[in-house]
């Protein structure tokens, strides 16, 4: 008897900050990069918070062989800590991860792969990532002056 495994499934998970944006354009480039309607899951609550249920229903669904897709690594996560608390999960239950914007966040490639390892030493880039505001989306409320999406560097 030959073993079979499920078909590769593309997840994607989409975020918003407040009830002001609109989820369209991450959702209409997670549709492009090959997720089912069916498998993005959808938020709109600050990434600050620890306890997104979308987030976590997604985590808790992987199966290995996933692909856990999103637009920007910081619709994903708010710190380079937060950030790899999440890849580990998503590694441990033998799925991969990527960032559209980032093709070097690829957990399947030989050049992108996310371990602790190199990226420890890189996380003061991640930071500035991460703690960079998306940019403006047409028809969006205007940001702030000041950024909001990371906690001051000391």
């Amino acid at each position: 008897m030959t073993e079979t495994h499920p078909e590769k499934r593309v997840i994607g998970y989409a975020r918003v900050s407040t009830y002001g944006q609109t989820l369209d354009s991450q959702l209409e480039q997670l549709r492009k990069a090959g997720c089912s309607s069916r498998n993005i899951y959808r938020e709109k609550v600050t990434g600050a918070r620890a306890d997104r249920r979308e987030l976590n229903k997604m985590l808790g669904k992987l199966s290995p062989g996933d692909v856990v897709t999103v637009t920007r690594i910081d619709r994903l996560a708010r710190s380079t800590f937060d950030l790899f608390g999440i890849v580990k999960r998503i590694v441990d239950a033998k799925a991969q991860f990527r960032s559209l914007a980032e093709p070097w966040a690829n957990s399947a490639s030989s050049t992108g792969r996310l371990d602790a390892r190199p990226y420890s030493e890189a996380s003061p880039t991640w930071s500035a990532i991460l703690s960079a505001p998306a940019p403006p989306r047409a028809g969006a409320a205007p940001r702030p002056k000041e950024s909001t999406w990371a906690d001051p560097l000391p």
